[in-house]
């Protein structure tokens, strides 16, 4: 049998090409491209049309606690450990008895709620695998395809933000008399919640891998006016700053991060209740940077009295 890569975008179906029996990914379907002669040109009509969005969704039949969740990942963790060939006696014991304690668990454990769960459980389960497995996997992902375009189409880049995840939980109006507009305020400070918090620990760790020496490497004239605007620094900063003296990346990522600690003890849910406007965290030509309006959709941040011309997708 024959496998195929399969493009599509947000109107459906572009074209598929052959792939070798044994090869996955994106790397493999472009290299296959590049094998089976399809052009740069070809290829740059394709990827001008590539979005993969998938879309989370509750329902009934897959309805599994976080709890259930959390535990079968905890066992397939301790199943992969055992398979280390070079673990030492005394630590493949250890592997085994936790192993034993976390089946007996789930053993022990109910499988359903005991109570019908509320609209933000099923956020917080939707949640649960945006934390466990798209955050951490679709960034590498579009890396692998941007790696194997290099290889073999020099020049050619996907379209930014072309892999992304979006969720239909806490926000949808399809009769569910609980999708309120409190339950979406509430599901919106969830999905921002995690972020922030994975942000946080992101930043956090490459401030301590980055002990970059400002007298061998000097920071650039931005970042110091950055840091002296300001001034005075929190007070966990400043300590840090006393401590790792002449690290200035070590210092902004540091202030980056006790930043987004603040932002998560913000009441999201109620500043998104309130009428009252709001100063911008960030502007529209920060935002337009990133993610330029979309011709062919007809979306995306805009100025006041901007017209986005739309374009026709070319059928395959």
């Amino acid at each position: 049998m024959r496998r195929f890569a399969v493009f599509v975008c947000s109107f459906g179906y572009i074209g598929f090409f052959p792939i070798a029996p044994g090869t996955v990914g994106s790397a493999a379907a472009v290299a296959e491209m590049a094998r089976e002669g399809v052009t740069p040109d070809e290829l740059r009509v394709l990827l001008a049309r590539l979005f993969v969005m998938p879309v989370l969704t509750a329902h009934p039949t897959e309805a599994k606690r976080r709890t259930i969740l959390s535990k079968l990942q905890r066992i397939s963790d301790l199943l992969r450990r055992l398979q280390d060939a070079d673990l030492l006696p005394r630590e493949r014991a250890e592997l085994m008895s936790g192993l034993q304690a976390e089946i007996t668990a789930l053993w022990l454990t109910d499988r359903a709620r005991t109570t019908r769960p509320a609209v933000t459980d099923e956020v917080r389960t939707g949640l649960y695998f945006v934390d466990e497995v798209f955050w951490d996997l679709l960034p590498r992902i579009a890396t692998d395809l941007e790696t194997a375009l290099a290889h073999h189409y020099p020049g050619l880049r996907p379209p930014p933000a072309w892999l992304t995840v979006a969720s239909w939980i806490g926000g949808d109006r399809d009769g569910n008399p609980s999708v309120v507009t409190e339950v979406t305020a509430e599901t919106l400070r969830l999905h921002r919640g995690l972020a922030v918090e994975r942000h946080r620990r992101s930043v956090q760790d490459l401030a301590r891998r980055l002990s970059v020496s400002g007298r061998r490497c000097p920071a650039p004239e931005a970042l110091t006016a950055w840091l002296d605007a300001r001034r005075p620094l929190p007070a966990h900063v400043a300590y840090l700053e006393q401590r790792y003296a002449g690290e200035p990346y070590r210092l902004a990522l540091s202030l980056l991060a006790a930043d987004l600690e603040d932002a998560s003890r913000e009441d999201m849910t109620a500043r998104l209740l309130d009428d009252t406007p709001h100063a911008a965290r960030i502007t529209a030509a920060e935002i337009r940077r990133v993610r330029p309006p979309e011709p062919y959709k007809g979306k995306g941040i805009r100025y006041e009295g901007e017209y986005v011309r739309r374009k026709v997708g070319k059928r395959a």
